[in-house]
């Protein structure tokens, strides 16, 4: 299979594939690990939590005590879930939940899935859930604490995770631009040059550069001053393009 097609898409530069191959990694675990954690969390947890508090829903439903009567009773007060009584026209026609509320739907959707009789799901913010439920003498509403129903603040992983990510990710482009800071400078050298060329590299140290077409062991008789090593400079015009 060929991947040419994709060739011009990528970039050009050194410095632009380095950052490349950085970034590719880090950007694949953080999609991994998101849609891992939103499934098992977001979904699994959310779901496990909604259904507990259901059934007490349902234990209050089919008590046979009025409205009036669950919200004094013993049961109320032990589930902590306050009852009240509205009029028809208080019922909100739709469920509505904020739209960056990660769990707010799956609460919903398992509370229409175990909840007879529910009219209507209103989670306003993060701290309360309101239910309203049909009642043969009028609609009755439910609220309890939201954190009974679903995890408090499910986004701080991400948050932190997405954070941590890209201020590793600033260090190592860092220590990667000095790493690429030499290769570089040795690029900076031009074929059509006939006579060496001393580059500064950071720091006290200073390294010769040579054509290739001349021969290194005369340019080391002529500068011995520099301090060059005639195995070093091998090394260093062997390693040359």
């Amino acid at each position: 299979m060929s991947f040419r097609w994709i060739k011009p898409y990528m970039p050009g530069t050194l410095y632009g594939r380095a950052i490349l191959i950085l970034l590719l990694p880090v950007i694949s675990v953080l999609l991994v690990v998101s849609v891992v954690f939103v499934q098992r969390h977001f979904d699994g947890v959310t779901s496990q939590m909604t259904n507990s508090v259901s059934r007490e829903l349902r234990l209050m439903l089919e008590s046979g005590l009025t409205a009036e009567e669950l919200a004094t009773s013993q049961m109320a007060r032990t589930l902590q879930i306050s009852v009240e009584r509205v009029a028809l026209e208080d019922v909100p026609e739709a469920d509505f939940w904020r739209w960056y509320d990660f769990t707010g739907a799956i609460v919903v959707r398992e509370m229409r899935r175990f909840v007879p009789r529910l009219l209507s799901v209103q989670l306003p913010d993060d701290r309360i859930v309101e239910l309203y439920f049909f009642q043969e003498d009028g609609p009755l509403r439910m609220s309890f604490d939201r954190r009974r129903a679903s995890a408090s603040n499910p986004h701080q992983l991400l948050v932190n995770m997405v954070v941590f990510a890209a201020l590793m990710t600033v260090i190592a482009y860092f220590y990667l631009r000095n790493q690429l800071r030499p290769i570089t400078r040795l690029a900076q050298l031009q074929p059509r040059e006939r006579r060496a060329q001393i580059m500064a590299y950071p720091g006290k140290h200073e390294r010769a550069l040579f054509d290739l077409t001349l021969n290194p062991v005369a340019h080391l008789k002529e500068c011995p001053a520099r301090g060059l090593h005639f195995h070093g400079a091998r090394r260093a015009i062997g390693q040359m393009p």
